[in-house]
């Protein structure tokens, strides 16, 4: 039945990803109230860290999570979006692409960064949401017709599904204080559909743009032509 709620299983490799994420979200609140320490600046994805040769950031950001709601309504995301395309492409596959992600969307971020404030600035960035939002997007294409329930009582296709959750999940990033995690997110979205719609046309034998991509099209002439009636009072007229 559509209206129905698909709770697909956890698997191997998410099941992974949530137990990591869990443990550090845990840690981080307990040394951080108990010890003064703060995990967010050793395994987050700080600049200037990083450019001092703290080069594990680079994998680490994507599982640090500060927020409790935050924390699991990404969590949720990784059992409910990721299951079946782990299920669906093999799990070699399936870590192959989220490897990718965290890997290009830190460097974007270390890119922009440097490009703002250069080696000896810039933000923190953390968290699951750009590997969600790859995910989103993955669905959508994969199962784009399948039906999902939003909040347990709106049915919708998938596609509009991951769509909304993805305009929620930038919203939030939006309305803080930290553009370049935002500009992030949006490049980890684009270099998933793009990642994906690559592979997708070699596996048909398609090239990835269009040969007359770049082609100049003609000029269409214009379709104009004279009409004359049998009767010489009568005006002449153009189509």
């Amino acid at each position: 039945m559509q209206g129905q709620m698909y709770k697909p299983p956890l698997t191997y490799t998410n099941k992974i990803i949530v137990i990591f994420a869990a443990v550090i979200f845990f840690a981080t609140a307990i040394l951080k109230a108990y010890g003064g320490i703060d995990l967010t600046h050793i395994l987050g994805l700080t600049p200037t860290k990083f450019f001092d040769g703290n080069i594990y950031q680079l994998f680490t950001y994507s599982f640090v999570q500060t927020g409790l709601l935050g924390a699991l309504f990404n969590c949720l995301i990784v059992w409910f979006i990721g299951g079946d395309l782990e299920l669906n492409w093999g799990r070699s596959f399936y870590r192959k692409f989220l490897g990718y992600v965290v890997f290009s969307t830190g460097a974007f971020y270390l890119l922009i960064s440097f490009l703002v404030w250069g080696t000896k600035g810039g933000y923190t960035f953390l968290g699951l949401q750009s590997l969600c939002l790859s995910l989103l997007v993955a669905y959508a294409m994969v199962y784009s017709d399948r039906y999902l329930t939003f909040m347990f009582l709106f049915p919708m296709k998938a596609k509009y599904f991951c769509l909304l959750l993805c305009v929620l999940e930038i919203y939030g990033v939006l309305v803080s204080a930290y553009a370049q995690s935002a500009w992030a997110h949006l490049f980890a979205m684009a270099f998933s559909y793009l990642y994906l719609r690559n592979l997708s046309n070699k596996a048909q034998g398609k090239p990835f743009l269009p040969e007359n991509w770049f082609k100049k099209r003609p000029k269409k002439r214009p379709n104009l032509s004279i009409v004359k009636d049998d009767k010489d009072d009568e005006p002449k007229y153009w189509h």
